[in-house]
Parts: structure tokens; C-alpha cells; sequence
């Protein structure tokens, strides 16, 4: 595995880019951000549930339940984010937006399902595809979502761990 690893950067396999985008605060904020990924409902965004979503007004009753969630379960009071955005993606030219989509699916699946709930869609309007993901900050379980430096190293091995179950040449490093 390592020998592998150490092959594709010294092809120069291209680089998964995992980055945290932003954090919403209440349901208002949430639904701004959820328009804007869905491009006010011209695109679908699917749920963790694997619900395709196009509906304004579904999207800020999701917003809705999110807030609410993390409010029951704020018993401090404190101000906090009530999702956290993340954007996925490779450099452009290098990987169809299709392959993006079904790998960020795949590690969203691996990475939050059953703990936190996620909201995922697919930008082609820029050069670079790319995917959004949104994550509810309170888990189902309690635990909120809070990611640290050592947590977006392994989500970038992840994500091309997926890209190259899906034949695409990709690899993670700590930059």
C-alpha cells in the first residue's frame, strides 16, 4: 500500500481536495446556504437518506429539523453552528463530474451515515466540478460533528481511496 501510494506521487497523480467551505448558524443561515448549493432548485441535492431534493421549501424544512435538533440536544445555550460545509473535488480536467459525485456519495456513506445527517450536490458550472456536502453538526447519537487537522487527512485519503475504486488516479497528502 505504501508502495503504491509512494507510485502515484511520483507520477504526480492528481490531488484530492477536501476542504471545510463554512458553518451556518440557525435555520435562516442553513436555508441561505442550501439555496445556494441547489442553485435555488435548478439542481437536485440529495439527502443522507437518498432523497433528490429540488423543492425550495423541502430544503428549509430540512434547515428546519436540523436547528431544532441541535437545539433540544444544546442543553448549554452556547451560539454554535448548526451545519458545517465542506467542499470535495480534483483539479480540473482530470476527473468527470459523474466519477466526483458517486465518490463523494460513497465517502459521505462511509464517513457520516448513521451518525450525522448530510446534504450533497454537485456544482458543474465552474471549470472545476465539484461537489458540496453539507453536515448537521448534531449527531444522532449525541456526538457533534467536529473535525480536526488529523480528521481532514484521513477524509482526503478517503475520498481518494474512492476515486480509485472508481479507476481514477488520485492521492491525499497532508498539504
Amino acid at each position: 500500500q505504501a508502495r503504491a501510494k509512494l507510485e502515484r506521487i511520483v507520477r504526480k497523480a492528481p490531488e484530492v481536495m477536501v476542504k471545510i467551505s463554512g458553518k451556518q448558524r440557525g435555520a435562516a443561515h442553513l436555508a441561505e446556504h442550501f439555496q445556494y448549493i441547489s442553485r435555488h432548485g435548478k439542481l437536485a441535492v440529495r439527502s443522507s437518506e437518498g432523497e433528490q431534493i429540488t423543492d425550495v421549501a423541502r430544503l428549509k424544512a430540512i434547515a428546519q429539523d436540523w436547528q431544532m435538533l441541535d437545539e433540544a440536544m444544546n442543553e448549554h445555550g452556547r451560539d454554535r453552528p448548526t451545519s458545517m460545509s465542506m467542499v470535495l473535488s480534483m483539479p480540473g480536467g482530470t476527473t468527470d463530474a459523474a466519477t466526483i459525485h458517486d465518490a463523494v456519495q460513497a465517502f459521505a456513506r462511509v464517513e457520516l451515515e448513521g451518525q450525522f445527517s448530510y446534504m450533497v450536490a454537485l456544482h458543474t458550472d465552474t471549470a472545476n466540478p465539484h461537489v458540496h456536502l453539507t453536515v448537521a453538526t448534531q449527531g444522532i447519537d449525541g456526538t457533534r460533528f467536529n473535525p480536526r487537522k488529523a480528521d481532514l487527512h484521513h477524509w482526503r485519503e478517503s475520498f481518494a481511496h474512492e476515486l480509485r475504486q472508481r479507476g481514477v488516479a488520485a492521492e491525499a497528502t497532508p498539504r
